[in-house]
């Protein structure tokens, strides 16, 4: 990664950083979960947001592809695992003993149902998607699923449902 890259990348990753704590800090005085002011975050300094007010800051910052893009993709797959191995620790065997066959059936549902629908567009509309791009969206859905159970995760464990 050039020098210019990883000051790029530092300044992104500092900006994501600290918008998602103001935003979470804000909804936490709301007296909402501070994941919900992350996720408000996330909007934006996304496309929606960030993207429409200042389009080629958007692209400068948050590049779309490249070693900054790569970089990025591979600290937020590091920070799930991280996150999810913390989650692991803190999960109460005798309510998943109690419950268990709930969990599992929406834990299995919350995957393998979007999975099917996602495997069932690609079959029954193939033209829609060409090609590469065909399993690359299909990829792309699969990683966007994880982050949504992430998510899910980190509010649950926010409202101490677990």
């Amino acid at each position: 990664m050039a020098p210019m890259d990883m000051v790029i990348f530092f300044l992104e990753i500092s900006v994501m950083l600290f918008i998602a704590l103001l935003c979470g800090h804000v909804m936490r005085n709301l007296h909402f979960p501070a994941v919900l002011g992350e996720l408000f975050g996330g909007i934006i300094l996304g496309p929606t947001v960030f993207g429409w007010l200042s389009p080629s800051t958007y692209r400068w910052l948050f590049p779309a592809s490249g070693t900054i893009s790569e970089g990025r993709d591979a600290l937020i797959q590091i920070c799930i695992l991280f996150f999810l191995f913390i989650a692991g620790l803190q999960i109460n065997l005798k309510l998943v003993r109690n419950s268990g066959i709930h969990i599992a059936w929406a834990s299995l549902m919350g995957m393998l149902l979007p999975f099917t629908l996602d495997c069932g567009m690609i079959v029954m509309f193939p033209n829609m998607w060409g090609g590469i791009l065909r399993a690359k969206h299909f990829f792309s859905r699969c990683s966007w699923e994880q982050r949504c159970q992430y998510q899910l995760s980190r509010l649950l464990l926010e409202l101490s449902w677990t």
